[in-house]
């Protein structure tokens, strides 16, 4: 009898429960976690987001400090064309702090 046989005789239905819902939480969160970073592969704002996390809320990767706004939209969707090679030259104009250094300079190139 292996030892997590022996101690799920000796508990009862509720403490084992108890002692194996934090571990379910832990491998919860893990595994949403490497769901994000598959996500930050597909999608330039979802590595935006997944290298920004909520400095209040690190273990959740729902919460971001990169909100995502159309304009961020419009230029991730431009910028994720030139990397697949559907466009070969881009120029981009847009008003200051709009978040095209960020998102152009920064965020594509490590993505």
């Amino acid at each position: 009898m292996t030892e997590l046989a022996q101690l799920s005789d000796d508990l009862t239905a509720e403490q084992l429960l108890d002692l194996l819902g934090d571990q379910i939480h832990v491998h919860a969160a893990q595994a949403r976690k490497v769901q994000a970073a598959d996500k930050a592969k597909d999608s330039l704002l979802q590595f935006m987001q997944y290298i920004q996390p909520d400095p209040n809320h690190l273990d959740d990767v729902t919460k971001s400090r990169y909100d995502i706004q159309p304009v961020h939209r419009m230029l991730a969707e431009a910028l994720e064309s030139v990397e697949q090679g559907k466009c070969l030259r881009l120029a981009i104009s847009m008003p200051p702090q709009s978040g095209k250094s960020l998102l152009g300079t920064r965020g594509f190139p490590a993505w």
